[in-house]
């Protein structure tokens, strides 16, 4: 996986898609790649996890401006199929 990917996880039993951000390596911050503009309450994630994660962007609201952060485990996470 890699910046640009989509890709499809679930949370807490819901299925979310989004975009991939960054790829983290254990025990690194998450937090310096999302924008400095997010509002906390759009961060869903620990920010340092002793675990290989990706960083992905899932789009909200109506018009799908609006981006909650994700940094799920990367096994847990699967590229969308283009088809």
């Amino acid at each position: 996986m890699s910046a640009g990917d989509k890709v499809t996880f679930k949370v807490e039993g819901k299925k979310l898609s989004g975009m991939v951000i960054a790829e983290i390596r254990p025990l690194r911050s998450a937090k310096v790649y999302v924008p400095s503009t997010t509002k906390r309450n759009q961060i869903k994630f620990k920010d340092v996890v002793a675990a290989d994660r990706v960083l992905v962007a899932v789009p909200v609201g109506r018009d799908g401006k609006t981006m909650h952060y994700y940094c799920p485990h990367k096994s847990l996470v699967y590229l969308e199929n283009e088809n």
